[in-house]
């Protein structure tokens, strides 16, 4: 728990870009959850009604949806991979300096392949974890949160079986 506080703690210039990041995972779940939506009326009212205007009008529509999703994913993608190689760069300069400040009995006592080992996979790991955190930590529970608002809206009577 201690590590974790000191890693939020070293994050504290960087809530500016989660917080966008967290913005661009709702743009792009509603995007993405706007293509289903739109298939449901593109199938009523184009296919079943047989008027090929509304079938090109909200295929045109899930497509732009489509895009718009994509670019998001991106830009979030952009975020989380530079906010991770930075929180990386971080720990390995602080793990290089912290190996410096060890007295020659600690060097003697500790095999260089762990000290190498800390400084490459370890920290390694940490930005992967981190990486896939900040593009998929916050979108289950938003596209869960959507996806149950949107039965709500369209399909009240199937909220309760989805409930269930």
């Amino acid at each position: 728990m201690n590590t974790l506080i000191r890693l939020f703690g070293m994050w504290v210039g960087y809530r500016k870009w989660i917080c966008i990041s967290l913005l661009l995972t709702i743009g792009g779940a509603l995007c993405t959850l706007a293509v289903p939506a739109l298939s449901q009326s593109l199938i009523n009212e184009g296919i079943i009604g047989n008027d090929l205007g509304m079938v090109l009008h909200y295929g045109g529509y899930m497509l732009l949806f489509t895009l718009v999703a994509a670019g998001l994913q991106v830009v979030n993608t952009l975020i989380a991979v530079n906010f991770s190689e930075w929180t990386a760069h971080h720990l390995r300069v602080e793990a290089y300096n912290r190996i410096q400040q060890l007295s020659f009995g600690n060097i003697d006592r500790l095999r260089p392949s762990d000290l190498l080992m800390r400084l490459t996979n370890d920290i390694q790991n940490i930005k992967i974890a981190i990486q896939q955190g900040i593009l998929n930590l916050a979108l289950v529970p938003i596209m869960l949160i959507i996806t149950v608002i949107l039965f709500a809206v369209r399909s009240p009577s199937l909220l309760g079986l989805m409930l269930v």
